[in-house]
């Protein structure tokens, strides 16, 4: 065993009483924060500061001016600003303290992160990446199991309940914890990349599976879209790399025929699909209510109204759902106080066009670099992108965390 080459060693000679065992366990108490609880999410956020503070103590003032130096870490900052500018304009200071709170991981992470040392150093093996990632695909298993078992024993219930527009229960947030689960296929294919272990490799290749299915048995619409759209991505990247163009068309059958099995032999997708087409035909028919998914179009509507009315500042983030709320009453008698269904139209509804710009700038800026960014970072990004379509995801805390902290750790690994 001790004659193995250490890429085909499992990787417990890292661990021990020292900073790497540290940093494993701050980041995977960060991923069961994300699963389950904001309480164990706010011990990892604090551990992971004071584990960076502790990294700069001999030479602070060189380590804060080296992250401003360094720009793309600093760039996430800028999401913050936005949120400081609209202090100036919005009177409703409650709301805006809600939206800055959620807003403070984009100050305090970039930080920790860039401070934290890459403790896999140059080398190929990358033992405290497995680690973290083994350990975030097991939580993942953890929460299937239990999540599972909790819908097989109530199954009619809450096949019910998707039948009226609901999801099967989940510990946090269903399209947080849809994402969650992308994520850790994502990471199931970086252990194919990184490791030579041969049962780690059969366990990446299984878990990936498993995954895939209980995305469609969760039946989290923008869960499925943006799985989806990462497979596309990696299928189009393997095309262009081989030339191998029929794998297109295959993979636009497989699509197909993933879609039809799922609807005819998982009741809770079928469920989903007869919801959808009901609720778009109610649409259509201009019958619109509470908590359908109609409401996310006619909130476009309405957020786009006061995009047209305030376009330049917006109407101020600690204002805009008490200006919505009155969008919704005059143009569709609606009493709803909602922000719009879309992080990209909250802040450009919230911020005006100035602000949206000044986002668009400080998420998107750190991939502005000479050297491309690897497939996890860039699926990252796919990610965070396709799910401010459909929702506010760094909104609130555990998406926040999701997008902010994976993102921050991709570049870490760069």
């Amino acid at each position: 065993m001790g004659n193995k080459p250490l890429q085909d060693r499992w990787p417990w000679h890292v661990l021990g009483w020292n900073q790497q065992t540290l940093f494993v366990v701050l980041i995977l108490l960060y991923a069961g924060g994300i699963v389950w609880s904001k309480f164990l999410l706010s011990i990892a956020m604090w551990g992971l500061s004071a584990l960076a503070l502790w990294q700069i103590r001999k030479d602070p003032w060189m380590r804060i001016k080296a992250f401003f130096a360094d720009g793309r870490y600093s760039l996430f900052w800028l999401v913050m600003l936005v949120v400081l500018i609209s202090a100036g304009y919005s009177d409703n200071m409650d709301d805006w303290l809600v939206r800055f709170r959620v807003k403070l991981p984009f100050l305090i992470l970039p930080l920790c992160f860039y401070w934290l040392p890459e403790y896999d150093g140059d080398g190929s093996t990358k033992p405290v990446r497995l680690l973290v990632m083994w350990g975030s695909v097991m939580i993942a298993w953890v929460s299937l199991v239990l999540i599972l078992s909790h819908y097989a024993t109530n199954f009619e219930a809450i096949n019910d309940a998707i039948g009226r527009g609901q999801h099967i229960p989940t510990p946090v947030h269903p399209i947080r914890y849809s994402l969650y689960i992308v994520v850790c296929m994502m990471m199931c294919v970086e252990i194919l990349r990184l490791s030579k272990i041969s049962w780690l490799r059969y366990f990446a290749i299984f878990s990936a599976i498993a995954f895939f299915i209980y995305c469609h048995i969760l039946s989290v619409r923008s869960g499925l879209l943006i799985l989806y759209a990462l497979i596309a991505f990696h299928v189009i990247r393997i095309v262009i790399k081989s030339g191998k163009w029929i794998v297109l068309p295959a993979f636009a059958v497989l699509v197909g025929l993933g879609f039809t099995m799922s609807y005819h032999y998982l009741p809770s997708f079928t469920k989903k699909v007869d919801y959808t087409r009901w609720d778009m035909n109610r649409l259509i028919s201009g019958n619109i209510t509470d908590y359908s998914d109609a409401e996310r179009v006619v909130s476009l509507r309405a957020g786009w109204q006061l995009v047209k009315e305030n376009p330049i500042m917006g109407t101020g983030l600690g204002d805009l759902r008490d200006e919505m709320e009155i969008k919704y009453k005059d143009l569709f008698d609606l009493d709803l106080r909602k922000r719009p269904h879309n992080q990209y139209m909250t802040f450009w509804a919230g911020a005006g066009t100035v602000g949206l710009l000044i986002f668009l700038l400080g998420f998107y800026g750190p991939l502005t670099r000479k050297r491309a960014p690897t497939a996890f970072l860039f699926g990252m990004y796919i990610l965070a992108s396709l799910s401010f379509l459909v929702e506010n995801t760094i909104d609130g805390a555990v998406g926040t965390a999701l997008i902010l902290g994976y993102l921050l750790w991709a570049m870490k690994e760069e």
